[in-house]
C-alpha cells in the first residue's frame, strides 16, 4: 500500500515488468527470512557456549573468523534443514502471492483451477507442491553430506566395510 498507493513507485497489481516483480518477491522473502534469522541467532548463540568456541577463543581466534569459521559453521545444519523446508513452501506461497498481487504464474492458475473445480489442475498443482518438497529435502539430505564431517566418515564406513545387517 505504502510504495506502490502512497509513493507510487511500484505498481501494485499485474505484470508490467520488472519493477511489478519487487513487491510480490520481497513478500514471499520475508516470511521465511524472520523465521531463519531468528533460528540463526538462536544456534550462533547456543554454539557459542560449547567447548570448542572456547578453546578457539583461548587459542587466539577472534571476530569476523570466529563467527563465521567456527560458530556459524557449526549452527549451519539446523538452518540448513529449515531453509530446505521453506523453500518448499515458497512455493505453496505462490498460491497466495500470485493471487493478491495479480500476477499470471502457477498459483493463479490453480487458484482458478479450485474455483471451476478443474481436479487435473488441482492434481497437477498438489504434484508440483509434493514434488518440491521431495527434492528440496533430498538437496538438502546431500548438503548435509557435505557440511557435516560426521555424516560424510559415516557414509564412507558404510561403503568400503558394509554389515551385514546392510546386505
Amino acid at each position: 500500500l505504502f510504495f506502490s498507493i502512497y509513493l507510487e513507485w511500484l505498481p501494485a497489481v499485474g505484470l508490467e515488468g520488472a519493477k511489478s516483480l519487487i513487491l510480490p518477491s520481497v513478500s514471499i522473502a520475508l516470511m521465511s527470512i524472520c523465521i531463519l534469522a531468528r533460528l540463526i541467532r538462536a544456534n550462533m548463540l547456543e554454539v557459542q557456549k560449547e567447548r570448542h568456541i572456547i578453546y578457539a577463543k583461548m587459542r587466539g581466534v577472534r571476530g569476523l573468523r570466529l563467527h563465521i569459521i567456527h560458530i556459524f559453521y557449526s549452527a549451519f545444519l539446523p538452518i540448513l534443514t529449515a531453509m530446505g523446508m521453506h523453500i518448499g513452501e515458497l512455493v505453496g506461497g505462490a498460491l497466495v502471492i500470485e493471487s493478491v498481487f495479480g500476477l499470471p504464474g502457477i498459483g493463479l492458475y490453480s487458484i482458478s483451477g479450485i474455483a471451476n473445480h478443474d481436479y487435473p489442475v488441482i492434481e497437477c498443482f498438489i504434484v508440483i507442491l509434493s514434488a518440491s518438497f521431495v527434492l528440496c529435502n533430498a538437496l538438502v539430505d546431500i548438503l548435509y553430506a557435505l557440511f557435516d564431517p560426521r555424516m560424510r566418515k559415516q557414509m564412507a564406513h558404510t561403503y568400503e566395510n558394509p554389515s551385514k545387517e546392510y546386505v
